[in-house]
């Protein structure tokens, strides 16, 4: 998930640009099968073998486009990722030194925010199983022996900034989230969240 770009100053990625990051597991989904817009701008904190990073996160959705800005915590762009229509997602570096799997990114993006249907579907072609409380409070990504990949517990949505946590258990991290709206947001059939 996330928390891989949240390991900063190792490694040396500068000015790079590469194509195709799907999620960890072979998931991708397309801008419009996210059925609406969205915009949203997060303070990330995760923690990672018992350590603790944060950076910033601005996020566009639009059926045509996706974009991710990742920023330091002082502002500095660490990368931007931008997937347009049906094309694979393009990932570019910046000047600041991390390390990251950009996969990852759109991994837990598409888990977290996409429709319950168009999630579904795209997490059965893998052999896992997407559950999500009746509130919508909880979602859970299973897998085929049902044990759980993945968790993400939702605040409430009158609480701003909204806090949302992923929880990974294949690859043990915590990411704890404070989302706001920067824009106006249509909702496709499905429950982003």
């Amino acid at each position: 998930g996330w928390i891989l770009v949240l390991l900063l100053l190792t490694g040396a990625c500068a000015g790079t640009t590469q194509g195709n990051p799907q999620g960890p597991q072979g998931l991708s989904l397309t801008p419009k099968s996210f059925g609406g817009t969205l915009s949203l701008s997060q303070l990330v904190t995760g923690d990672f073998d018992g350590r603790t990073y944060r950076m910033r996160f601005e996020i566009d959705i639009t059926p045509d486009r996706l974009a991710v800005v990742a920023l330091s915590p002082l502002g500095v762009t660490l990368f931007t990722l931008v997937q347009e229509q049906d094309k694979p997602a393009l990932v570019t570096r910046g000047q600041q030194p991390i390390a990251f799997d950009p996969s990852h990114i759109l991994f837990d993006l598409h888990l977290t925010y996409w429709p319950r249907k168009a999630l579904h579907a795209a997490l059965s072609q893998l052999s896992l199983t997407l559950f999500e409380s009746d509130d919508g409070s909880v979602r859970r990504v299973q897998d085929p022996n049902g044990k759980t990949v993945t968790e993400i517990t939702y605040g409430p949505k009158a609480v701003t900034p909204r806090s949302i946590v992923i929880q990974h258990f294949d690859v043990p991290y915590r990411l704890r989230i404070r989302s706001r709206d920067v824009g106006p947001r249509k909702q496709g059939k499905g429950k982003p969240f």
